[in-house]
């Protein structure tokens, strides 16, 4: 009897595809079908697994939706007409942070227009598209939650200078933000964290190379590390990339024993 069902049962999965292209011809779809935005897109669950955030088309463009996956509801919580939501990250369970762009149909390449940060209900939300750093700078980059329902989060901006980042406990409600690397080794372009959330690595390029990160160009990057919060920089290594003759190493995380 079961090897009966197993049999029936695919002979059932087999058969909707097949009766299903037998009625729908290609010329049924209709062409913007193959251009239009996709439903839901850039989904992320909240820390505590309950919600869903995702981007969703309205109004012609990307707007932030939350599905609340214990009740199976869905909401809308922004309303852009001239920008696109993207980025999402969450904050804590009750909150998140979005990058705003203006998305251009034509290459797909999205210009940087700013950070919004919402509760997960709609309300509270916050521009913050005027903090973040000097020179014409991609403003807020997102580094760690802090795991508690503060509201806080680790971001990096560059607002001691444009070609080093440092670190800042953000607070997302008030725009506040205090640093946590005023003994940064310099030139930084990437920051890793201990599990207590400590800067603890450091990957620096020296300004006159900065901006030839990207290009194919050979640029020096030294990776720092220190012992504590309180303990100084020490070199760990040193290469030439894209081309060495060296074996290329980026630190990633830390295991739980911070070592």
């Amino acid at each position: 009897m079961k090897c009966i069902l197993r049999g029936l049962l695919a002979a059932a999965v087999l058969a909707v595809p097949a009766t299903a292209a037998a009625q729908k011809k290609p010329s049924d779809i209709p062409l913007e079908d193959f251009f239009k935005r996709a439903q839901y897109s850039q989904m992320v669950l909240s820390p505590n697994g309950t919600k869903l955030a995702a981007l969703t088309p309205l109004k012609g463009r990307d707007n932030l939706v939350v599905v609340d996956l214990e009740k199976r509801t869905s909401t809308v919580i922004t309303n852009f007409e001239k920008l696109d939501a993207a980025g999402i990250f969450w904050v804590n369970n009750t909150r998140l942070c979005l990058r705003v762009v203006n998305g251009q149909e034509v290459t797909g390449e999205p210009n940087y227009r700013g950070l919004y940060c919402i509760d997960a209900n709609g309300e509270a939300l916050e521009n913050f598209t005027e903090v973040g750093g000097v020179g014409g700078q991609r403003g807020v980059e997102p580094v760690s939650p802090v795991y508690d329902e503060s509201g806080d989060y680790i971001m990096a901006m560059r607002q001691r200078s444009r070609y080093s980042s440092d670190l800042y406990r953000f607070n997302t409600h008030t725009g506040r933000y205090q640093i946590l690397t005023s003994d940064s080794p310099g030139d930084v372009v990437a920051w890793v964290l201990d599990r207590n959330l400590v800067p603890r690595i450091a990957i620096s390029t020296p300004e006159r190379e900065f901006g030839q990160r990207g290009k194919g160009v050979p640029v020096t990057t030294t990776v720092w590390h220190r012992a504590g919060a309180d303990a100084r920089w020490e070199k760990l290594w040193q290469f030439r990339s894209p081309w060495t003759d060296d074996d290329v190493y980026y630190p990633v995380a830390f295991d739980f024993d911070n070592e």
